[in-house]
């Protein structure tokens, strides 16, 4: 599927396309400045973040962990996304999808996961009392997904 139609399949699903390829193309724009590869958008982890951002507006829980204790990375795994790397970068209170990425790209740590040798990206964005809320979720697939693509 091309990256084109897994957006579309995504705004199908009620997500803020132009947000979220606005996010795409920073983290990638981002990526490329540095010298390393664009991330794919791929509909698994537009899945994951989407439920990790859904949970944290329903629980008001602002946390890489899950309600129950579970990482984060067990969003995308319930998906089916059998990964051999995974990161989750957060952000909220940021006014814009810019403003988000560029809080992100201030933090270490959350620089070191835009630029981590990752294949695929997820975005989902929602507002907890009228703040907005960005989940991205990053991943790189086992060797064995990669054969059933």
């Amino acid at each position: 599927m091309t990256e084109q139609l897994k957006i579309v399949e995504a705004l199908s699903r009620g997500l803020r396309h132009e947000q979220i390829d606005r996010i795409v193309a920073l983290h990638n724009g981002y990526r490329a400045m540095h010298g390393i590869g664009a991330l794919a958008v791929h509909v698994t982890l537009m899945e994951s973040a989407k439920a990790k951002v859904d949970d944290m507006v329903a629980t008001g829980l602002f946390s890489h962990g899950h309600r129950d204790g579970r990482r984060s990375s067990s969003y995308a795994l319930d998906l089916g996304y059998d990964f051999t790397e995974f990161a989750e970068n957060l952000n909220r209170y940021a006014p814009t999808v810019d403003d988000a990425f560029r809080g992100l790209t201030k933090s270490p740590g959350h620089r070191v996961n835009i630029l981590r040798p990752m294949e695929h990206i997820g975005v989902a964005i929602s507002q907890l009392d009228g703040q907005p809320y960005v989940v991205v979720h990053y991943g790189r697939l086992t060797v064995r997904n990669k054969d059933e693509l």
